[in-house]
């Protein structure tokens, strides 16, 4: 064998150990696995005696106090703790460089999983165990490789993101360099992957595309569990939607064989949560229920239609540009432009405060007429002021709506 291939050798061997003893020893720590409670008390003794108030000017004592800090970030966690023994400061960013470095012998092991004493977080174990336990309820999962520095670094959220949700969802975590195929089988090609599952509201896999943190997870996991999307049939679509006082966005849906369909579906369920205290949302599955989609005329998915404020309203179909499938928070402002005028009600005087204008400007007398007159157009008061304006002149500037010689004709309204 050559020097440089001695050297070499060298090289690899040294960089390939990670021995988490080595750090027990900056803190001072002789047992072989000691327990939470012995390294709490090690790191509390040397972090005081090392103490930069404690030390003033001392480089010497400044140092080992950040190794003991280094050290105890490590050892005091189970996860990161694993992370050092197999990859020690290697970081690696794509599956080649992980790949590469254990070829070299730089790194040992890479595929223990993480979370495992971590009450709050199940760890699932292949296909059949991934079917059973996210056959029910609400899940934010995350799929993960060990190697995987982003996945790493996220530990800690995932941790109090579980927390957060403790009752509201269950969290799960898949390591995805011992469970492969189902990895590929759900189409996880990146990571992490952090994704909601609830089949019971027709969610088999939505991905999460925020910021990791905490605060954003638990949001996700909200906003897809409370959408407030009802699920529309035949059965239920005439009392539900025709029959409602409420304004109500419908979706006529097809199923998997319909991308821009799946596309739209998670903007859709989001919006529909983010509104829910102005507009009404459903969703009609047309593959399920055809009767109900051929009833309203819908001859294309996704297709939307807007039903205003009243009972027994015909929908409105929503038009929405096609090329626009790709871009589909765009296709859905869209349709919120078009749901807006419906959405406040509040920036629209009430059909009182217009009478009351139309009296005031033209027959004070009539103002305690409003009351009677509102009782007697229930449901009609569209109508009435309709009337009313074809009555007197418009109380609007530049709404001519009496032509000077028509006026004896206006004021022979009966009401």
């Amino acid at each position: 064998m050559s020097r440089l291939s001695i050297v070499y050798l060298c090289f690899i061997l040294s960089n390939g150990e990670q021995d988490v003893k080595d750090l027990y020893k900056t803190l001072n720590i002789e047992k072989e696995n000691p327990t939470t409670a012995e390294i709490r008390k090690a790191y509390r003794r040397l972090s005081l005696k090392y103490h930069p108030d404690k030390n003033p000017g001392d480089q010497e004592a400044a140092e080992k106090f950040r190794k003991v800090q280094d050290a105890y970030d490590i050892v005091s966690d189970e996860d990161t703790r694993k992370i050092y023994e197999q990859f020690g400061s290697n970081e690696f960013h794509s599956q080649w460089a992980y790949q590469q470095a254990k070829y070299e012998g730089r790194i040992k092991g890479g595929k223990d999983s993480f979370y495992k004493n971590f009450d709050l977080i199940e760890n699932i174990k292949g296909s059949r165990d991934f079917k059973n336990k996210t056959r029910s309820g609400a899940w934010l999962l995350k799929f993960y490789a060990p190697w995987c520095v982003h996945c790493q670094k996220s530990i800690p959220h995932l941790k109090k993101a579980a927390i957060l949700l403790d009752g509201v969802a269950r969290v799960g975590s898949i390591n995805c360099e011992r469970n492969k195929r189902l990895c590929n089988r759900m189409g996880i090609h990146s990571f992490p992957t952090i994704a909601y599952r609830d089949l019971a509201n027709d969610i088999d896999l939505e991905h999460f595309d925020g910021n990791h943190n905490p605060e954003d997870f638990y949001s996700f996991v909200i906003q897809n569990k409370e959408s407030a999307l009802a699920e529309l049939t035949r059965e239920n679509f005439q009392e539900t939607v025709i029959d409602s006082e409420d304004v109500w966005l419908v979706q006529f849906t097809g199923g998997q064989w319909c991308p821009p369909c799946m596309a739209l579906k998670s903007t859709f369920r989001k919006t529909s949560y983010r509104l829910k205290e102005f507009v009404r949302f459903g969703s009609v599955d047309c593959d399920k229920h055809k009767a109900a989609c051929v009833n309203e005329d819908i001859g294309y998915y996704p297709a939307y239609k807007l039903y205003a404020r009243g009972k027994g309203r015909q929908g409105k179909v929503l038009e929405s540009d096609s090329n626009q499938f790709g871009y589909p928070q765009a296709t859905m402002l869209n349709l919120i432009a078009e749901v807006a005028p419906l959405m406040m009600p509040s920036v629209k005087n009430s059909d009182r405060d217009v009478i009351a204008q139309i009296f005031e400007k033209h027959d004070p007398d009539r103002m305690e007429e409003i009351d009677e007159l509102l009782e007697i157009y229930d449901g009609e008061t569209e109508e009435l002021i309709k009337s009313l304006r074809t009555r007197y002149e418009s109380i609007y500037e530049g709404d001519e709506t009496c032509e000077e010689n028509e006026k004896e004709n206006c004021t022979n309204v009966e009401f």
